[in-house]
């Protein structure tokens, strides 16, 4: 709990599944992929959102800061009622130097799909972190992210929820900025279209 969790496929026998065809496809989807310095590209949707940008942005930005390496942030206003409330907060706070931050206003009624699907299309990097705007990286979470993938470029990282877990931190009045969290290559988010809208 608290740790992201694999994503593990299993295909039954007799089911014309080909292993070593899906080996070949996944070797060429990953064939230097990570050969160079991996961005890590921060994909955050929000409507109505602003008190919690207000608490984890200056947090988060931090964790960027200890991190050293380039990091893109793409923060998606998507219908908000205030239209200037979200983006005078990201031009008042001091950005460090490692950190591109990307802010996309759109004024269509709110749906999860659509906005969570333009912060991804809108990223460059090449693994893309779904966070919430309640979530916290963590101080270490960009390096564990950065290894992951070096290490399995294949890999989806998403937090398990455990609801006795959930009911032990708030009791000890700690928040679920953690819940929320999901990352994936953009090679990977490509192949699986997105996310639906």
């Amino acid at each position: 709990v608290g740790k992201p969790q694999y994503l593990k496929i299993k295909i039954p026998k007799g089911s014309n599944y080909n292993h070593e065809e899906a080996q070949i496809q996944a070797k060429l989807m990953t064939d230097g992929l990570f050969d160079k310095e991996v961005k890590i590209s921060l994909c955050t949707s929000i409507s109505n959102r602003i008190e919690d940008l207000q608490y984890t942005i200056p947090h988060n930005l931090k964790f960027i800061e200890l991190y050293g390496k380039q990091v893109e942030w793409i923060i998606v206003d998507y219908g908000s009622d205030d239209i200037n409330e979200v983006r005078k907060l990201i031009e008042s706070v001091k950005k460090p130097s490692n950190l591109k931050l990307i802010y996309h206003r759109h004024n269509e009624k709110w749906n999860i799909g659509r906005a969570k699907k333009l912060a991804h299309d809108l990223a460059t990097g090449d693994i893309l972190l779904n966070l919430d705007a309640d979530n916290f990286i963590g101080i270490r979470f960009l390096e564990y992210l950065d290894q992951v993938y070096q290490e399995n470029p294949l890999s989806i990282l998403y937090y398990k929820w455990d609801a006795e877990f959930l009911k032990s931190r708030n009791e000890a009045g700690l928040g679920l900025g953690f819940m929320g969290k999901i990352a994936l290559s953009k090679a990977i988010y490509h192949v699986i279209g997105g996310y639906p809208t």
